[in-house]
């Protein structure tokens, strides 16, 4: 048993239970622990104007193009910022914000670009960077408007909501959780009065954070931390029992009675395992070596698995052939990953091979409840429509093929008679003969029968000459032609 393991009676089910939902708890601290950054690194928490990523609103914006665009109204950006110099300088810091947010989209599949509404600050004496957190955000789309792109439509495209950062920091360093239920409730009044949400805020904070004020500045920019859905899943899954039910979680978490489970349940399986599956019921797409074979193999027989490799061994192939696998199998399958190029490495082998169709890339794709719905409903047509396939002929064949292959495989590898070697030990051991070795003489068979492995093997070195320390090492020389 290791540190963080407990062992409750095995007939005895309720403390099992209480043996693992207080791993649990621990575990799961530890987990939000790890994955909540509070340092000065999290730009929801201790947001820093940036050189160019940064567009202030509230200093030189028109306050009735802004009072439009708070209020949910497309305003341009040069409606924003009349004058020729404050229009060129927001302009430039536009296209940052935009390219910025793009590049995390891309490669992450997260959405960046938000309006700040109040920014927070308070005394901080853990830390020597100055806290100051976005209060309400909301998703902005920005569309360039012309070739040079000197100017933006701007419009908001989401509800306005309290920093999750913020309350996920109050909740778990101050011990204060906020009723963000009772902050709806404001945030959905047309318009919105920003005014009375920073006065309950500051409210609800008082006694907690010292030096707590709010500074009603209007940010536009990036904000990122896209671990905080995590955290809220973990505690949420926890708080339903969720985690208790899984067992693989509760392993992990050090319940010995659910490591014991998952082993039970875990399949050996066997590398040669593809030699002998029936075709119909092998569902590769894409070609697999044996030890990808053997990974999609003890997946679909439910084995719980961590697949490790380096670049270029084949694990996007893998996942592509696992999920064509399973989906041939009527299975649902969730594949994500943390960067997009990863979940493109995967789409992409399967577009390849015409099964694109299988994929609801929500992503890439639905971006709003009318495209999912076109989208499904394109996919579900197409397979209505599909004939059933006839390939009882080329299954025959391929067994035949393989069973030939197999067959091959074994009378090159089986020991034989007399020496208990293999045909290709034996044609290994040939390769290492000299050319100057060759000889016409040739043996008869029965002549070959009768040699044994010692004769035919053994004596590979003759002793040399003694060498100038006087010791007489072995030097190899020509081994005797057969």
């Amino acid at each position: 048993m290791t540190d963080g393991e407990l062992t409750p009676p095995a007939d005895d089910d309720a403390a099992i239970k209480d043996v693992r939902s207080r791993l649990l708890v621990d575990a799961v601290d530890k987990w939000m622990k790890q994955l909540v950054d509070v340092s000065g690194n999290n730009r929801l928490l201790f947001y820093k104007d940036l050189k160019k990523g940064t567009l202030d609103l509230s200093k030189s914006a028109d306050k009735r193009s802004l009072d439009s665009l708070l209020s949910g109204r497309r305003v341009r950006l040069s409606q924003l910022f009349t004058s020729a110099l404050s229009r060129e300088d927001a302009s430039s810091r536009m296209r940052t914000v935009v390219a910025k947010s793009k590049e995390y989209f891309e490669e992450r599949g997260v959405r960046t670009m938000y309006l700040a509404w109040g920014m927070a600050t308070w005394a901080n004496s853990g830390s020597a960077a100055t806290p100051a957190a976005p209060v309400l955000l909301s998703e902005i789309f920005v569309q360039q408007r012309g070739g040079t792109g000197e100017d933006f439509d701007i419009e908001l495209v989401g509800d306005w909501q309290i920093n999750p950062t913020l309350v996920h920091y109050l909740d778990a360093e101050c011990g204060l959780v906020l009723n963000v239920d009772s902050y709806v409730e404001i945030t959905e009044e047309i318009p919105i009065s920003a005014t009375k949400v920073f006065e309950k805020l500051k409210h609800d904070v008082r006694g907690s954070l010292s030096g707590f004020e709010i500074d009603q500045r209007v940010v536009a920019g990036y904000f990122l931390y896209s671990k905080l859905p995590m955290v809220e899943d973990l505690k949420h899954a926890l708080e339903d029992g969720l985690l208790a039910e899984n067992e693989v979680i509760s392993a992990i978490a050090g319940d010995v009675s659910a490591r014991d489970s998952v082993r039970g349940r875990h399949s050996t399986g066997d590398l040669s395992g593809p030699d002998f599956i029936a075709p119909k019921d092998e569902f590769l797409v894409l070609d697999a070596d044996a030890s990808q074979s053997f990974v999609i193999n003890a997946a679909v027989n439910g084995s719980d698995l961590v697949v490790e490799g380096p670049p270029g061994t084949g694990k996007s192939q893998t996942i592509s052939n696992l999920i064509a696998t399973l989906a041939a199998r009527g299975k649902r399958v969730l594949f994500v990953a943390e960067k997009r190029a990863a979940i493109e490495a995967v789409t992409s082998r399967l577009e390849a091979v015409g099964l694109g169709n299988l994929v609801l890339d929500l992503h890439g794709g639905g971006e709003s409840k009318r495209e999912l719905a076109q989208d499904l409903s394109r996919t579900l047509g197409l397979y209505a429509s599909m004939g059933e396939l006839r390939l009882e002929g080329q299954h025959a064949q391929l067994e035949k093929r393989r069973s030939t292959l197999i067959a091959r495989n074994e009378a090159l590898h089986s020991p034989r008679l007399p020496w208990g070697l293999s045909v290709f030990e034996i044609q290994s051991e040939l390769l290492g003969i000299d050319e100057a070795a060759a000889t016409n003489l040739r043996f008869t068979q029965a002549e070959l029968e009768s040699l044994e492995a010692d004769a035919a093997f053994g004596r590979r070195y003759l002793l040399s000459p003694p060498h100038i320390c006087g010791r007489r090492d072995p030097v190899p020389q020509a081994p005797q032609a057969f």
